[in-house]
């Protein structure tokens, strides 16, 4: 009953047919009427909801309900309302990755709203497109054209096809003006470029960002200021006024580079926050792992050897790939590019199946799915190189991002180790470059990216662990974003767990501290355990006991595992496998059991069909009359 043609006319018509608002209860999207407010009206959604009748509609639906009347859109025209021309049909535009797999779409709605949404792989589609990888409209048919051929920048899809169907070479981002980002500009690395803003300060302000991010990358920029194009006018009105692709061409090969005299720092090359910027609640700023891994932000991993910083690195890559909480928190799953310089693929490949054996097939899969590795030993891959003279970031960093843009759930890139991927010295001019590199993998990525490092002998300053316990310089610490450090518990350490004397007696417990962390409150120290397989150490995080007693503590977390339990008898062996790594490692699970089973809290009993090895239960004793 109420189309795209009525949009804009509810405000309007509430306030004829219900007088003025309540002014205390209403906004700028919504007007309240009535001494309590009970009629609603979204001027965004163009509805209206009577909360005392349970009633709503759109305009025609107030107006006969408010005048008795059916012909809703009669009366409108005699009131001298002017109805606005029926919008487009919904209109997607599809963002697709190399090979035309489509990522997300922006979606045009009537009335000039966008939306964005995202494939779901169950079916059908997801209404938001957080941790997407972003890509330039039109990607396939952009990589796949003449690397001389110009490339138009403009501000819509709807001008990007526009100009395609006079056989250019055009594309923009979602989301429009304001909305480019570094990674976009790494498409178009080596191209020539022209950008054709729309008519308006957002417009120039847009052009003079993607001429910024472009300045480094592309062989060549322009931007093109159309003649004679009305306030707000785009290249299709220039076009719809008679604009050629022969004059088009002619103004490109004209347009000056946007940086003139000034260079970087010219006028057009600034930018500013936007009003609505400043004013409303920034975005929260996303983690790969929070706290630890902030998404487009470099990290970094310290340890001495022996620490299995590289175990550590495959734990978080695990769960990343399967989307599995670490430490109790979210992490956005996706995809991880391991970059080892230090450990060949095959060990690496152990360290892989210490993490995942226990996992069922499915997660196993993600693991395959989703794991990355790059065996770099030998080849002389480097982030960075000392040439003539002073040490820069590596040509080599581009193959990689190169490579990392193909992979579009691209969450982490881990970098392992420092001083395999360091082509100059571990001073601080030489390390800040090192950060750079890993600055420009997570600006075109948009993942995280770590690098692991060791420590020197001295693991500690003032007897407290800090971000300067790595070798070398410190602006690594510095400029990362975040800062963890790996440390093999001995016996006569300070603050050690009460539960776990056994494991510090065999070298088998590290604690992780989080010595910097820019974005968000650093994490409390963690607690590794390091159980022994026949290749490679499996990390388990282990829940350490302060001050009590520890084992009656696990039994605790067990016994309320019991009472969960409908299904009994509980063979021995899988009631041991199948509790909770976080409760306790499997050994401190097995003391909690026969702690309890001598206080006669569990029980040991009879196996009703004993089979194999399988000869007895454990059970409550309550449990003990259902069995």
């Amino acid at each position: 009953m109420n189309g795209a043609e009525y949009t804009g006319l509810i405000g309007p018509v509430a306030r004829e047919l219900c007088g003025e608002p309540n002014a205390k209860l209403s906004s700028k999207d919504e007007l309240r009427f009535g001494t309590n407010g009970s009629l609603s009206v979204d001027l965004q959604k163009d509805t209206w909801y009577d909360h005392e009748a349970e009633e709503g509609g759109g305009v025609l639906d107030l107006v006969s309900r408010s005048t008795g009347r059916p012909d809703g859109k009669a009366w409108l025209i005699e009131r001298g309302y002017t109805l606005p021309a029926a919008q487009p049909s919904e209109i997607a535009y599809d963002y697709t990755d190399e090979r035309g797999a489509v990522l997300f779409q922006v979606v045009r709605k009537p009335g000039h709203k966008f939306m964005q949404r995202r494939p779901d792989p169950n079916g059908g589609w997801i209404w938001q497109v957080k941790g997407v990888r972003p890509v330039p409209y039109r990607l396939p048919q952009l990589l796949g054209a003449d690397p001389s051929a110009e490339v138009y920048v403009v501000e819509g899809e709807k001008d990007a096809d526009r100009m395609a169907s006079l056989g250019l070479i055009a594309t923009c981002n979602a989301g429009g003006a304001g909305k480019w980002r570094a990674a976009h500009a790494e498409y178009l690395r080596g191209r020539n470029v022209t950008i054709i803003p729309d008519n308006d300060k957002a417009g120039a302000d847009h052009a003079a960002t993607v001429a910024a991010t472009l300045e480094a990358v592309a062989a060549r920029v322009r931007v093109l200021d159309l003649p004679g194009l009305p306030a707000k006018g785009d290249v299709s009105d220039w076009l719809d006024a008679g604009g050629t692709v022969d004059a088009l061409e002619a103004l490109a090969s004209d347009a000056g580079t946007p940086s003139g005299d000034g260079g970087l720092w010219a006028p057009s090359a600034l930018d500013r926050f936007t009003f609505d910027e400043i004013t409303k609640d920034p975005e929260p700023i996303p983690f790969v792992v929070y706290p630890y891994l902030p998404a487009a932000g470099a990290a970094v991993l310290t340890g001495a050897g022996g620490t299995n910083k590289t175990g550590f690195l495959t734990l978080q890559a695990v769960h990343i790939c399967t989307g599995q909480p670490l430490f109790g928190e979210a992490v956005q799953a996706g995809q991880v590019l391991f970059v080892s310089a230090e450990d060949r693929r095959d060990l690496l490949r152990s360290h892989v199946w210490a993490h995942v054996r226990d996992l069922p097939p499915f997660q196993r899969q993600k693991v395959a799915d989703n794991f990355i590795v790059k065996d770099a030993v030998g080849l002389g891959f480097k982030l960075t190189r000392h040439i003539e003279g002073q040490t820069v970031v590596a040509p080599d960093v581009d193959g990689l991002v190169q490579f990392a843009l193909t992979l579009p759930r691209l969450r982490l890139v881990i970098l392992d180790t420092l001083s395999r991927l360091n082509g100059g010295t571990e001073e601080n001019d030489d390390l800040a470059r090192m950060v750079e590199a890993m600055e420009s993998i997570a600006r075109a990525t948009g993942a995280a990216v770590i690098l692991s490092h060791h420590t020197g002998k001295a693991q500690m300053r003032d007897g407290v662990v800090d971000q300067y316990s790595s070798r070398g310089g410190s602006s690594l610490s510095d400029n990362a974003r975040s800062v963890m450090h790996l440390h093999r518990i001995v016996k006569g350490d300070a603050n050690t767990p009460d539960n776990a004397a056994e494991l510090i007696a065999q070298g088998r417990l590290t604690r992780l501290s989080h010595v910097k962390s820019n974005y968000a409150a650093a994490a409390p120290d963690r607690y590794i355990e390091r159980c022994l397989t026949p290749f490679v150490a499996h990390l388990v995080p282990f829940v350490p006991q302060f001050g009590a007693d520890a084992t009656a503590t696990i039994w605790q977390h067990i016994e309320a595992w019991f009472t969960t339990q409908t299904q009994v008898p509980h063979p021995v062996q899988s009631t041991i496998d199948t509790l909770s790594d976080a409760i306790g490692s499997r050994q401190r699970r097995r003391d909690a059991i026969a702690w309890a089973l001598d206080r006669g809290l569990l029980l040991e009993l009879p196996h009703p069909t004993p089979q194999g090895r399988r000869k007895t239960y454990y059970a409550l004793p309550s449990q003990r009359a259902a069995a």
